[in-house]
């Protein structure tokens, strides 16, 4: 980390900030009776090896990376607010605890996905599936290697995820 932060002076604000809501949702956990994922030290040295890669290449690469990233995450977490609003609105609670519970969960994944990620280098990512499944092999012949690198980023992200939550299709993403 002491290497990448003569590049970038702001690293140390994003990591404390970063490491805050990472701290918020491990709180969280038990409060919701959630169990650590056991894929959890996967995802880590996938996420580790994804920032390494998007550090050492070229800064136009590794915004690419950066930006498709950000992406799949805005992506992921606009998924799970809508499953927990379809779960809110079918559930019955008199006590109202765990409504109290789920409107917290809700802000901390809107906080999730409304942090900042890639501020000024951030890369057009396009839709892939929508762009091949609508203009065909010429669609992907337009893109530029930013382009490339950040929406195949975004579609093994999105695909991983589907995986794991036992999904035989990619979530819909809006083009």
């Amino acid at each position: 980390m002491a290497a990448c932060s003569g590049r970038r002076p702001d690293l140390h604000f994003y990591q404390e900030r970063e490491e805050a809501l990472a701290a918020e949702t491990r709180a969280m956990a038990p409060r919701l009776r959630a169990r650590p994922s056991l894929v959890a030290p996967l995802v880590g040295a996938a996420g580790w090896a994804l920032g390494a890669a998007a550090a050492a290449l070229p800064r136009r690469y590794g915004a690419a990376i950066t930006s498709g990233v950000a992406e799949a995450l805005d992506d992921q977490y606009n998924e799970q607010l809508r499953g927990l609003h379809e779960r809110s609105a079918g559930a019955s609670d008199p006590e109202g605890a765990g409504d109290a519970r789920a409107q917290a969960l809700r802000a901390l994944v809107r906080r999730l996905r409304d942090e900042p990620r890639a501020l000024d280098t951030s890369v057009k990512v396009p839709n892939l599936v929508a762009d091949v499944g609508l203009n065909g092999m010429a669609a992907l012949q337009q893109l530029t290697a930013e382009e490339g690198i950040a929406g195949a980023v975004k579609l093994g992200l999105l695909s991983s995820a589907a995986q794991r939550c036992g999904k035989t299709e990619l979530p819909a993403v809006a083009p």
